[in-house]
């Protein structure tokens, strides 16, 4: 599994923690909401890798990548609806399903003034 794949998952799920405990307040529902969503995302890359790699090692490079892009999404929206169906809120969902994106611009900007 390529370490790229989970670039950023470190502090999306520390602001998850922050999230959810902040969302705990309004209802137990919002806080799982956020944990879900982070859930689903750390899925997709985990899915996304291993069909990647899976792919690229039979020497489909490019229409891998559109297939894993697509089976990613499909696993995205099933999971998220499926959170939703479970009685989660779904703002809450959504908001976990954006975390681990700004957890990867924070580890970005992070890395780009270590590096100078």
């Amino acid at each position: 599994m390529p370490a790229w794949i989970w670039v950023g998952m470190r502090e999306g799920a520390l602001l998850a923690v922050l999230v959810a405990l902040a969302f705990l307040a309004v209802g137990w529902e919002w806080a799982a909401g956020v944990a879900w969503g982070v859930g689903v995302i750390a899925a997709g890359r985990l899915v996304r890798g291993w069909l990647l790699g899976a792919w690229v090692r039979e020497s489909r490079g490019g229409p891998a990548a559109g297939l894993a892009a697509f089976s990613r999404q499909v696993l995205l929206g099933v999971l998220s609806f499926g959170g939703i169906a479970l009685g989660l809120e779904p703002l809450a969902v959504a908001v976990g399903l954006l975390l681990p994106t700004a957890g990867r611009w924070i580890w970005t900007v992070r890395v780009a003034r270590a590096l100078g």
